[in-house]
């Protein structure tokens, strides 16, 4: 085996890759935005603050959010700053500098692999996007690392590996994938025991507590969210097109992303030892699971970890090996990346040319998948704060300050991150969406017109009197006592024996009939 050691001393690699994390930081704050969807989170975390509970509409207990190890994280931050915008720049470049010098730091002794690990990750699209925007992935990225850290490392830990799987699964609980392979096999090989059992469900403690807290609290196991986008009734068909959609769109304007993860892959499977092929293989297992959702609409957002993973775990195969074949894939890959004009010309962009830019370079026409970070680089940048430091600069964020200080009570709505975080939480807001509406994310979307992520539902006859008054108003008989059974498991007392019968009712499908039944009268 090749030993291709640095000769440099150790104190001074160390500098580098400090140096190379502050670079970074640098580099991020250039770049850095917010999403609109973070905001989301944001609302609810604002009404835990200030003593309305988890809630996003403070009449109902429901998880608009899909990330609650984030939350919590945040909701630290928010309550020590006070201010959404900053509480969100700072969690996310903070995470982000961890998971760079985490990353840097496992090279230290091969100052090409730091080098190379650390420009990869530069010209990754997905990774500069989504290490900021307020959203979950910068603690996504730092525990696929650890994972792969420990699963690779010479104690492999049972117990360890199970804990990061647990906590990464409750930061966002279809990260799961990811580990399955990996911890199936520790299990089924070297922990197939009793005590290995115990280790395995403390490990995910976390998770569990979690799920029991929300099916408790918001009477469901998923997030609201889940409801709404998989129940579109969509065609799967459909739904995977789009998906293939989503990975076309990725290699137009991010090569370097999809590029490191299927290099990785291959080498994994041809050189890589047993525990490099099962991390190989969670990424794969994850990569179909988006093409079966259909994607996202925001471009590279789920890619972004499984990238973080595929780069790491690809240096650490060619590590062994000669330099003249690592400096082939290094090359390769930087070249891919620099030939990216589109990722390249962000070093150019500022909120005062940003006009300049057409809005063809934010969709592309063919998936309807957007640029986020060039959609809302305008608003959110940290170049457009002045000395008032009211973030972020958007007709969104506006409109929802309006609808604070007219008193406005109630506002249908299909854009509720930036609006509902400043309407606060006396403006009850009906999501036609149903991100964060519980009874529209268990109807189907009507629309035949329909981006992915965006499943704009038909507010029922009486579905609004019904919010209005607090009294059901629904017309349809099979709807009004469905949202009736919703109702109360997600606005009645919370521990009343009833409701906890209502939840196991509703969760083993009990009720489905009435929506069954309303769908083939509209037949």
């Amino acid at each position: 085996m090749q030993n291709n050691k640095s000769m440099i001393p150790s104190h001074q690699t160390k500098v580098i890759s400090l140096t190379l994390g502050f670079i970074s930081l640098l580099i991020l704050l250039r770049f850095v935005w917010v999403s609109d969807d973070a905001f989301i989170t944001l609302r609810t975390i604002d009404n835990w603050v200030n003593g309305f509970g988890l809630t996003w509409n403070i009449s109902e207990r429901v998880q608009s959010y899909t990330h609650p190890l984030w939350m919590f994280l945040l909701s630290i931050i928010y309550f020590l700053v006070r201010d959404g915008y900053f509480a969100l720049i700072i969690a996310s470049l903070s995470i982000s500098f961890i998971v760079i010098r985490v990353y840097v730091r496992q090279f230290l002794g091969y100052p090409l692999l730091m080098f190379a690990g650390w420009g990869i990750l530069m010209l990754s699209k997905a990774f500069l996007d989504y290490s900021s925007s307020g959203l979950e992935n910068p603690l996504t990225h730092l525990l696929f690392i650890l994972f792969i850290i420990v699963v690779l490392g010479e104690k492999n830990d049972f117990f360890t590996v199970c804990l990061i799987a647990g906590l990464s699964t409750t930061n966002r609980m279809d990260s799961i994938l990811f580990f399955i392979p990996t911890i199936g096999y520790l299990f089924w090989t070297k922990n197939r025991s009793i005590r290995g059992f115990f280790l395995l469900i403390a490990g995910f403690a976390p998770f569990i507590l979690w799920e029991l807290f929300s099916v408790f609290y918001y009477g469901f196991p998923y997030p609201n969210t889940a409801y709404a986008k998989l129940n579109s009734g969509i065609p799967n068909v459909l739904l995977f097109k789009q998906g293939v959609l989503y990975y076309s769109n990725s290699l137009k304007w991010d090569p370097i992303t999809l590029l490191t993860i299927t290099l990785s892959i291959g080498l994994a499977f041809v050189r890589g030892e047993a525990k490099a092929k099962l991390i190989t293989l969670g990424i794969v297992l994850y990569g179909a699971y988006v093409i079966y959702i259909g994607g996202d609409f925001m471009s590279g957002r789920f890619f972004s970890a499984i990238f973080v993973a595929a780069s790491y775990l690809l240096l650490k195969l060619i590590q062994p090996i000669k330099q003249k074949y690592q400096l082939i894939f290094i090359i390769l890959l930087i070249c891919t990346g620099l030939g990216n004009y589109k990722n390249l010309q962000y070093f150019n962009i500022s909120p005062v040319n940003l006009q300049d830019y057409s809005s063809s370079q934010f969709i592309d026409d063919q998936s309807l998948i957007s640029d986020e970070r060039m959609y809302y680089f305008q608003a959110t940048s940290i170049f457009s704060i002045d000395k008032s430091l009211k973030m972020p600069k958007h007709a969104w964020a506006d409109r929802g300050l309006a609808y604070n200080l007219e008193g406005t009570p109630i506002v249908i709505e299909d854009t509720v991150g930036m609006m509902g975080f400043f309407a606060g939480p006396k403006v009850h807001i009906i999501d036609i969406n149903a991100l964060c509406d519980p009874f529209l994310a268990r109807l189907k979307m009507n629309a035949e017109n329909w981006r992915i992520g965006h499943f704009m539902r038909d507010l029922p006859n009486g579905y609004y009197e019904t919010i209005r008054t607090q009294k059901n108003r629904i017309e349809d008989p099979n709807l009004s006592e469905y949202y009736e059974k919703l109702d109360f498991i997600i606005s009645g007392q919370l521990f009343s024996r009833k409701r906890l019968v209502a939840i196991w009712e509703m969760n083993t499908g009990q009720y489905n009939y009435l929506l069954e039944e309303y769908y083939d009268q509209a037949q």
